[in-house]
């Protein structure tokens, strides 16, 4: 190998005047007919041959990439499209997923007592959480104060449990056990 690309080497020959023939207007030549003009056949006709090949190799990869890269693009469409009908929540559910700490037991109570009224709070807070993002969490006690406070009061079955004997029982099974006993 000459260890030069064809071009570089003609641009080179080029510069020296090798290629300039007596005519009045020079002709350009090819790297074939150059390479003849100059006897350099023996030397650089392999590596043409091997830069067609390069070419023609470099030319077979491309088009598999772009096959690759439109199979991709139709399989991204296609779950995309798929994918779509699941990201519509609705209010409830997204409020359901803000909600912990009892919230949705606040939720199925407030809908048992207040179903109209909390349809449409349960809508706002949906718009406003969409805004938020998923940043936002609700407790049970706050979305019970934001009940109370719009004027929607129920109550929720509450339980006390205290630690005895290392479980939890019921305050008022603990009361009926010390009464039985003393």
């Amino acid at each position: 190998r000459l260890g030069l690309k064809s071009r570089s080497f003609f641009q080179h020959a080029n510069r020296l005047g090798f290629l300039l023939r007596a005519h009045a207007e020079p002709k350009r030549l090819g790297p074939r007919r150059a390479t003849k003009y100059l006897g350099l056949e023996a030397v650089v006709g392999p590596l043409l041959d091997e830069d067609t090949e390069l070419k023609l190799i470099n030319a077979r990869k491309l088009s598999e990439l772009r096959k690759r890269a439109e199979r991709a693009s139709v399989a991204a469409s296609l779950s995309a499209l798929a994918a779509a009908p699941k990201a519509q929540k609705s209010s409830k559910e997204i409020v359901l997923d803000a909600l912990y700490d009892r919230g949705d037991e606040v939720l199925q109570t407030a809908y048992q007592a207040y179903p109209r009224q909390t349809e449409a709070i349960v809508d706002q807070l949906a718009r406003l959480l969409k805004q938020a993002g998923a940043r936002e969490r609700i407790s049970g006690g706050e979305l019970y104060a934001l009940f109370r406070n719009l004027g929607l009061r129920f109550s929720l079955k509450t339980t006390i449990k205290v630690q005895d004997k290392g479980k939890f029982v019921d305050l008022k099974d603990k009361l009926k056990m010390d009464m039985e006993e003393g």
